[in-house]
């Protein structure tokens, strides 16, 4: 886990470093990331992928820019059901 954070934590520091430029205008990019943790118990692809999601709307909701850890503990909603599609039309 403690991988995981410094990774999203490096890219979020990249992504504040960097400018996109197109058709003669400069954008900052930023981005919500959501990291959760993939073991041996893990069910499925698509409940990684809802955990992953619950925490980037975490990161979004907390003030976007930034990353959030999904915790099970915390009983965070899984919004993944809430947007249009489902997680399994991203497989």
């Amino acid at each position: 886990l403690d991988l995981a954070k410094n990774i999203a934590h490096a890219l979020h520091a990249d992504l504040q470093d960097f400018l996109f430029s197109y058709d003669g205008q400069i954008f900052n990019v930023s981005a919500s990331i959501g990291v959760t943790v993939v073991t041996e118990h893990t069910a499925t692809i698509e409940s990684v992928l809802a955990a992953a999601d619950s925490a980037c709307y975490a990161a979004k909701t907390q003030g976007r820019n930034r990353y959030h850890v999904y915790d099970p503990a915390n009983n965070e909603p899984d919004v993944s059901k809430e947007r249009d599609g489902s997680v399994s039309d991203i497989i």
